[in-house]
């Protein structure tokens, strides 16, 4: 017999993107950009009832996808979409300190593994499980530094929009983090996730410039950051979503992913998943003063059965 909880797969070490993009923004970085992802160290574990593999091929209770060839040319761009698999590059208006979306523009689709991350996650066991996204996952700084200066600590990534006593950080631009999970193949959404909805900086002006009022990094639940907005992918309208799965995962919103079923040709019990990760420019974290910010992202798979 399985153990009532098993905790089995992704502890995504040093999920280190960094971003230097140039431009003037808000919530999309710019019109001219250049953004690239390096320090990149992503872990896949498993404990042994547990394998893993990113091919269908290789199977192991241990996978760095920093390995891969397809990694080293990620290139993170600030994009949108629902979390279903399919995104847009809006084209973008520059105005006097502020990117602007034209939404008569030819809009790009951008590239999969070059403008933001996808893999599919493929499982096998010798037992019934199901897979689930499990307690502490989470998006963090690199170094879980500080994101705003206080009295004790004062942020090892600084921007250059902040000058000391009031000093705040670049990685403050994992707020803008996503991700999501579909059924392997299709544009089935099983969620989507904003891991860090607490960090919100507030506008008071309808144009949203390079400039801001306020940067949180303890908002509200009511607040605006724990619904994802985002253009949808046919009709390019500004869409909202207010059931998204939001903040550090824990036992009470963990959300399954997978019930693994028999092949007979294998005789294991298997299933696949298709994760995704972006960077959502619809949000407020995803502009100018935190150009050249740094998050890791850990995904926790926890099964039971």
């Amino acid at each position: 017999m399985q153990s009532a909880k098993k905790k089995k797969l992704i502890i995504a070490n040093s999920f280190l993107l960094l971003f230097l993009i140039a431009g003037s923004v808000f919530a999309w970085f710019a019109v001219n950009y250049n953004n690239h992802v390096s320090s990149n160290d992503v872990t896949v574990v498993a404990d042994n009832a547990l394998q893993l593999s990113i091919d269908n091929t290789n199977w192991s209770s241990n996978i760095n996808l920093s390995n891969e060839d397809w990694f080293s040319n990620v290139k993170f761009t600030d994009i949108t979409g629902s979390g279903n698999g399919k995104f847009l590059r809006p084209t973008l208006e520059q105005q006097v300190d502020y990117a602007s979306v034209d939404d008569s523009g030819t809009w790009k689709v951008p590239a999969v593994n070059l403008d933001y991350v996808k893999f599919t996650l493929y499982m096998r066991s010798k037992d019934p499980l199901t897979v689930s996204l499990g307690k502490d996952s989470r998006a963090a700084t690199p170094d879980d530094s500080a994101l705003l200066e206080t009295s004790d600590n004062v942020p090892s990534n600084p921007s250059s929009f902040s000058t000391r006593p009031n000093c705040f950080s670049k990685d403050i631009v994992v707020g803008a983090v996503r991700v999501s999970a579909c059924e392997s193949g299709t544009n089935n959404n099983i969620f989507t996730w904003i891991p860090r909805p607490e960090i919100f900086v507030s506008d008071s002006t309808a144009t949203r410039k390079v400039t801001y009022d306020a940067i949180s990094t303890n908002a509200s639940s009511t607040a605006s950051s724990y619904k994802h907005t985002y253009y949808d992918y046919t009709s390019k309208a500004l869409t909202t979503d207010s059931s998204v799965l939001t903040g550090t995962i824990t036992d009470s919103n963990s959300r399954n992913l997978k019930v693994l079923v028999k092949n007979s040709d294998t005789g294991y019990y298997e299933g696949k998943v298709d994760f995704y990760v972006w960077l959502e420019g619809c949000d407020n974290e995803a502009r100018r003063a935190f150009v050249g910010g740094n998050f890791k992202l850990y995904l926790n798979i926890v099964s039971e059965g």
